[in-house]
């Protein structure tokens, strides 16, 4: 992590699935950001914002559960959205809906 990311620390917490992390790290700028998504992803590190406000990983088992437990679609309205239009960048960090006015 400190290859990428000079001064970086990782948090890790245990999961119901697994380990999971949070990287920090002094802020460089975004292009510096934005240039250390591949070399993580390389590493086996996946990328993901915490500050999005819909779901971007496990969509499809989410459908699944969804359909079964919430079939009315009443919880939680926007936050779950086809994966097909997702914009990533090639990160889920910079993931964007592609649909007009999502999320409004």
């Amino acid at each position: 992590m400190e290859a990428v990311y000079p001064g970086a620390m990782l948090h890790i917490e245990a999961a119901h699935v697994g380990p999971i992390g949070m990287l920090t790290a002094p802020y460089t700028g975004a292009d510096d950001v934005y240039a250390g998504y591949p070399v993580l992803l390389d590493l086996g590190v996946r990328v993901h914002s915490p500050h999005q406000y819909y779901v971007d990983h496990g969509v499809e088992e989410l459908l699944a559960l969804k359909q079964r437990t919430d079939p009315d679609g009443l919880l939680n309205p926007g936050h779950v959205i086809d994966p097909a239009l997702v914009q990533s960048g090639g990160s889920t960090a910079s993931a964007q809906p592609a649909v007009p006015g999502f999320g409004k």
